[in-house]
């Protein structure tokens, strides 16, 4: 809404394919209170693309299922 002031937090997860390696970078602690999620993946690497289903259940599971808007970007970079 106009004027309304957003917090936003950024954690990069670079090359995250599986569970474990997500779980190693970023907490559950830190995604609890998470209300949506920028997943980022590259046009250039197929494997990163293929992540994106795997990345958004470990989300969701942290989030106990909760609803909450999702944005998935593709990047030349």
């Amino acid at each position: 809404r106009e004027g309304e002031s957003v917090r936003v937090k950024l954690f990069d997860t670079p090359s995250v394919s599986n569970e474990a390696e997500f779980s190693a970078t970023v907490s559950e602690d830190m995604l609890v209170k998470t209300q949506g999620f920028v997943l980022v993946f590259s046009l250039r690497n197929l494997a990163s693309f293929k992540a994106i289903p795997v990345l958004l259940g470990i989300v969701q599971k942290a989030s106990n299922n909760a609803k909450f808007p999702v944005m998935v970007v593709g990047t030349h970079s």
